[in-house]
């Protein structure tokens, strides 16, 4: 297993590419995906 870990402060539209891009790779193993949100003012929550 291994873990995707994505850090974000303020950029939603950043964060939405990097999941997608994320989720668009083909992985033989299990995987987590992490997301860090660093007090945003933008809805995260939402979108996730």
């Amino acid at each position: 297993m291994f873990s995707i870990i994505i850090t974000s402060f303020n950029r939603l539209d950043l964060l939405k590419r990097s999941l997608h891009s994320a989720l668009q790779q083909t992985y033989n193993e299990p995987y987590e995906i992490i997301i860090v949100d660093d007090a945003s003012n933008e809805a995260y929550e939402d979108y996730i």
